[in-house]
């Protein structure tokens, strides 16, 4: 039996028809999972919560974080190339388990998708209004930045509204489209935070928490 060379046999093993129009480059598939995934936005969102809830010794959940998650990106990445398919966790649960694992993992990962998506999108309240006032289009100066006022609650929800439509109405026109505003947001992510890691480091001071009290 001859040993497939192409993506047409390979998939045909799986009783696929090579549909897919890979039209993406390497940077824009790095791109899609990098935004998708909102790594610096959950860093700068949360820090506050995990350092007033643990202190400095916080800091260590990040390397016990990266770990586990580096295991989780092996193992995807050995699935991925033992069943190159669309459809990611339910078409990987399909071929090693039974169709109801697949089913199962197939809808907890869009429900985690629609909570994941719409609790970033809420968040652009946190940010977007403390960039420009005008964003803050229901309440006043008192609500900028944040979510627990009524006021607040409310313009988050519309600039949610607004950002999920906007991102619809992108994906919508093409993929090319979208994989241009992308590319451009997550370069100008990556440059941004590396520039603010250097100036943070070259400006490091010991808090007065830190400091050992006279004797």
């Amino acid at each position: 039996m001859a040993t497939p060379n192409t993506d047409v046999d390979e998939l045909a093993k799986f009783g696929y028809k090579q549909e897919l129009d890979r039209s993406l480059g390497l940077f824009s598939s790095f791109a899609a999972g990098f935004s998708y995934i909102s790594i610096m936005t959950g860093v700068f969102e949360l820090f506050f919560f995990g350092f007033y809830s643990g202190g400095p010794a916080f800091i260590w959940t990040w390397p016990a974080v990266f770990v586990g998650q580096f295991l989780v990106a092996l193992c995807f990445a050995e699935l991925a190339g033992q069943f190159p398919l669309a459809g990611s966790v339910y078409q990987w649960a399909k071929q090693i388990a039974r169709p109801f694992t697949a089913w199962f993992g197939g809808w907890i990962l869009s429900v985690g998708a629609v909570v994941t998506l719409a609790a970033v999108a809420v968040a652009y309240q946190v940010v977007a209004p403390q960039i420009w006032s005008g964003f803050q289009i229901i309440g006043g100066p008192a609500d900028i930045g944040l979510v627990s006022t009524p006021d607040g609650a409310k313009n988050a929800l519309l600039l949610a509204a607004g950002l999920v439509v906007f991102t619809t109405v992108i994906n919508m026109v093409g993929v090319k489209t979208m994989a241009r505003i992308n590319n451009f947001g997550v370069a100008a992510e990556l440059v941004g935070v590396t520039l603010l890691i250097i100036l943070l480091a070259a400006h490091i001071r010991r808090g007065p928490a830190t400091r050992k009290a006279p004797k």
